[in-house]
């Protein structure tokens, strides 16, 4: 992927339906065991709960989901969907639920488990990750701010360092770079040193 969205924030959203108590909290996770590391981290908080739904989604539509005992596709496939419907990547829900004694049926579960999931990724907000060039910029003082106003039209700017000469630290996508780059040349007429340092997924 050359971007992707998921959460700015893990979040949690409660709601009761029913008598029935539903948490929903949100994770950004990097890969399977760390999902499997949150499951364990909200079974040991909510350890009376009645269920422990989630789902999540990694890159290339890797996905998981699970119902915990709940009826088939009534928990996991909805959480998942609100995931999907959000457009999210490297990111789990899990809804706790505590029964409060009525049962809410097919739908209402569904209904339960996919708006509570859809309320804490509301809550969450989204951040875009590019992948991006990470560069250094070094030029004379007098070029910086001009330099600065550059980069966050086009990319971010990460830091400044001032010695004898302003060094820059930046990042772009990676397929606007030599543009950038000659950009940054044109600005400077030919002055400015550029050195890429690596390539990465950055949150803009």
């Amino acid at each position: 992927m050359t971007d992707y969205l998921t959460i700015k924030n893990e979040s949690v959203f409660e709601t009761v339906i029913k008598r029935s108590k539903f948490i929903a909290r949100s994770f950004f996770i990097a890969d399977e065991s760390e999902a499997a590391q949150k499951l364990k981290q909200i079974r040991a908080e909510y350890p009376s709960a009645s269920h422990y739904c989630y789902a999540y989604v990694l890159q290339n539509d890797v996905t998981k989901q699970s119902d915990d005992k709940e009826p088939n596709k009534t928990a996991g496939y909805p959480i998942l969907e609100a995931i999907k419907q959000s457009g999210l990547f490297y990111t789990m829900v899990a809804v706790t639920r505590y029964f409060g004694g009525v049962k809410l049926g097919t739908g209402g579960l569904s209904r339960a488990y996919h708006d509570s999931a859809l309320n804490v990724l509301n809550i969450s907000k989204v951040n875009k990750f590019i992948y991006s060039t990470v560069f250094d910029i070094t030029a004379d003082y007098p070029q910086a701010d001009t330099l600065c106003n550059l980069i966050e039209n086009s990319g971010k700017l990460i830091s400044r360092q001032f010695d004898s000469k302003v060094t820059i630290t930046a990042a772009c996508a990676e397929q606007n770079f030599l543009n950038v780059k000659n950009n940054i040349l044109d600005l400077t007429a030919g002055s400015a040193i550029i050195k890429e340092r690596q390539k990465e997924y950055i949150a803009y």
